[in-house]
């Protein structure tokens, strides 16, 4: 069998793409224009053909995967020890390398709901192929839904205060939780100009 000839025609099949225009440097989302659920009909169409298991690396890809194949996402807490609660499991976004998004001199000023904000806004701009124009980004929104979030971050900031005073206390605590700094953080990274609003309630 010639491997790539048979991916090439998978490829072509499931993005409806002619065989002649695809490469392999090419990236799906970027030069094949596929969107992300396409992608994963792609993955599960070259595992079930060549009977293998194609490491997950984008979330929106691996999150339909599991809904497709009836996968849980409800586990034991692996985030904190739960074993003193009477609840132990939660349904958490696992393997969450934020370093992806975002630099890693910047994680201090963002608790993990910006990072993770950070993180869903990108891969939907990038899936949606949203390229705005400097003149369109004066009239891009951000708005973002956030409840009560960055506990972590005031857990180990309250531990600091008691235990060091308020000096140790990070000039970033403040700006890291933040609820509008989801949206705004958001706004920052691809120079949106529109309103930018968190909806809580």
């Amino acid at each position: 069998m010639d491997i790539a000839a048979k991916v090439k025609e998978i490829v072509s099949d499931k993005l409806d793409v002619d065989g002649a225009d695809i490469q392999e440097e090419q990236d799906f989302i970027e030069d094949l224009k596929a969107d992300s659920l396409a992608v994963v009909e792609v993955v599960l169409a070259l595992e079930e053909q060549f009977e293998i298991e194609i490491p997950d690396e984008d979330t929106v890809a691996t999150t339909w995967k599991n809904v497709s194949e009836g996968r849980s996402g409800i586990a034991r807490i692996e985030g904190f020890d739960p074993s003193e609660f009477a609840s132990q499991i939660a349904g958490e976004c696992s393997d969450f390398d934020p370093l992806q998004y975002m630099p890693k001199r910047r994680l201090r000023e963002a608790a993990r709901f910006i990072q993770l904000a950070l993180a869903a806004s990108a891969q939907a701009i990038r899936s949606a192929g949203f390229e705005p124009t400097d003149e369109e980004k004066e009239r891009v929104g951000t708005f973002i839904g956030v409840g009560f979030c960055g506990l972590e971050v005031f857990e180990d900031t309250c531990k600091t205060l008691f235990d060091k005073g308020p000096r140790r206390v990070s000039p970033y605590f403040i700006p890291s939780v933040i609820s509008n700094l989801a949206p705004g953080q958001v706004t920052l990274e691809w120079g949106f100009k529109g309103p930018s609003y968190t909806h809580t309630s």
